[in-house]
């Protein structure tokens, strides 16, 4: 799994920095984890090769829908599936609920420091709309995974509904 946080770490450092997850960072892995698939019947994570497959497709239907209304690149798109091939399912939802939950509390905080007026502010009447800035999903997943790795998914759950 190291790895695997290791590739999730740049693609989300280029996310970031450029609004976008290339295909020089997804592809690969997709390659890397379907031929680990195809040889050992393992995914890169050790686990088994349906699980693999399942995750990949578990993946596509997180994604796709916000992929379609435009709330999704196709890059995070790509990105979740090799997460998928390259993992679990628990590992790909586990990733996708922390990480969004991450992404909205970050979304919440950004609002509120842009909403708070500055001594120097002008009346809101006189100043400019700002229009809302995209934010990268990446580095939210890569929050995401690392949470579900030390508080997987299911024992969270087990804990707010106890």
């Amino acid at each position: 799994m190291l790895m695997i946080f290791l590739w999730l770490a740049a693609c989300a450092w280029v996310d970031a920095r450029e609004q976008r997850v290339p295909n020089a960072l997804t592809l690969p892995l997709i390659g890397l984890a379907l031929l680990q698939l195809a040889v050992y019947q393992l995914t890169l994570s050790g686990a088994p090769a349906s699980a693999g497959f399942i995750a990949a497709g578990l993946a596509l239907a997180l994604t796709l829908p916000g992929f379609v209304l435009g709330r999704l690149g196709g890059g995070d798109v790509k990105l979740l599936v090799a997460l998928g091939l390259g993992s679990a399912p628990g590992v790909v939802l586990g990733s996708f609920v922390y990480g969004s939950v991450a992404l909205a509390l970050w979304a919440m905080a950004r609002a509120v420091v842009v909403s708070a007026p500055s001594p120097t502010a002008r009346p809101a009447s006189e100043q400019a709309s700002v229009p809302a800035a995209e934010m990268a999903f990446a580095p939210s997943l890569l929050i995401g995974a690392l949470i579900n790795s030390v508080w997987p998914l299911q024992a969270g759950i087990s804990a707010l509904l106890s």
